[in-house]
């Protein structure tokens, strides 16, 4: 099982449990961008759907609340990919 294996299946059993950079790291290698908004707001967009996610970023890291809205963000896409 590799590192990103390992993260990717982590995050999708427990996010909580993830730092964001890890999140983020992760996200990145899977066809997300992530880029700035507005003040500590960050957006995390899908590249096949061009739907996007927006995070409040403090401190390098986001609340549990928004870790557990990425992978529903983050199943979601997978589910659109299969069809």
């Amino acid at each position: 099982m590799t590192k990103k294996d390992k993260i990717k299946k982590k995050f999708l059993e427990n996010p909580k449990s993830l730092n964001f950079s890890k999140i983020l790291n992760f996200l990145l290698s899977e066809w997300y961008e992530f880029q700035e908004a507005k003040g500590s707001h960050k957006k995390i967009e899908y590249l096949e759907t061009w739907e996007n996610f927006v995070v409040a970023v403090h401190n390098n890291e986001i609340k549990d609340i928004y870790k557990v809205l990425l992978k529903e963000f983050y199943i979601s896409n997978l589910e659109k990919n299969e069809n």
